[in-house]
């Protein structure tokens, strides 16, 4: 599998990049929107690209899947479902990231529902559902039975993946939130 994120919109930030080098997590966004730019332009170069890095992920026999975060050109579900309509292949495939989708407020249970066979791959994270934070398993406000529910329903047979960050003590948060996930998931019998 080979998974990529897409990239913040052709914007002048006029605070702190977002992504520059590490995901800067909670700071407020703020741009000016280049006169010349033109979203329908942008994105049929953005289907364009992501199309051609499915076809050479699959001519290699490998998935190939996208994550949305926040502040990118692709942030939530909708936008996901828009562009895996535009790319119109089996090949492409969805990572359901829980702290951005949260932190965009995405209903998880929904997003799952709406993204269903396309996930492919889950980064596990929680979030109060404001902040873009990637906080352990439990210590945000994330429906996680109701999002193991769906993934169920829907088959899921991917990975799960810890994908939290900027925290004290990490590794014990990554201790903790692996023990924590492992017994909503035996809970839910997904």
């Amino acid at each position: 599998m080979v998974q990529t994120d897409t990239f913040t919109p052709p914007l002048k930030f006029i605070s702190e990049i977002p992504y520059k080098e590490a995901i800067n997590f909670g700071k407020t966004f703020k741009v000016d929107v280049d006169p010349n730019f033109n979203w329908k332009l942008f994105w049929r170069l953005l289907v364009d690209t992501m199309r051609k890095c499915n076809w050479i992920a699959e001519d290699y026999g490998l998935k190939f899947c996208l994550e949305p975060r926040v502040g990118e050109s692709i942030s939530n579900t909708d936008a996901m479902l828009r562009l895996a309509e535009a790319i119109d292949s089996e090949n492409f495939g969805v990572v359901l990231d829980t702290g951005h989708l949260h932190a965009q407020k995405e209903i998880l249970p929904l997003s799952v529902e709406k993204l269903g066979n396309l996930i492919v791959y889950v980064h596990a994270s929680d979030n109060d559902g404001r902040d873009n934070y990637h906080l352990g398993i439990g210590k945000g406000t994330i429906d996680w039975i109701g999002v193991l529910k769906a993934l169920k329903k829907h088959g899921f047979k991917g990975f799960i993946g810890l994908d939290i960050g900027h925290v004290p003590n990490i590794e014990r948060e990554y201790v903790e939130s692996k023990a924590k996930l492992e017994r909503l998931i035996e809970e839910v019998g997904l």
